[in-house]
């Protein structure tokens, strides 16, 4: 992720920070909805964690259609789901919810995780490891 300031994730306020997180996390999961079924990837973490960034997604209100309407949360977990080869959810946004309540002090959310990353990485705004962990290609893959 680029940034205009080179002002270190570590020396910056709470807020500035979750601003950034958030545009990380909405960068990829415009990314996610840019794939096509056959681009061979596959979500690597769990289930939970991706409900969690596609909800970050869909509050933030950037993510719209063809048609410049904004995209409904199921609409967002249908077409992600379908790239990443996972099964639907009948109910995903009380998934998230219940998964919200769930955590706790040693269950840390994924943009906790981010957060996390960046505070310790070497170089900053270097999230592509991090990423790669989520999802991979499948080489090959029709």
């Amino acid at each position: 992720m680029e940034m205009t300031s080179k002002k270190r994730f570590c020396d910056m306020t709470e807020r500035e920070q979750n601003r950034v997180l958030k545009c990380e996390i909405v960068s990829q999961v415009k990314k996610m909805l840019s794939m096509c079924e056959g681009d061979g990837r596959v979500w690597a973490g769990s289930v939970t964690d991706l409900l969690e960034l596609l909800k970050v997604g869909y509050v933030s209100g950037e993510l719209q259609r063809a048609d410049g309407m904004t995209m409904s949360f199921t609409e967002i977990v249908s077409q992600v789901f379908g790239v990443m080869r996972l099964k639907p959810l009948s109910n995903p946004y009380a998934r998230v919810q219940r998964a919200e309540r769930r955590k706790g002090v040693r269950c840390l959310t994924i943009q906790d995780r981010l957060r996390n990353v960046l505070l310790r990485a070497e170089a900053d705004y270097d999230t592509e490891l991090f990423w790669r962990t989520c999802y991979v290609g499948c080489e090959g893959a029709a």
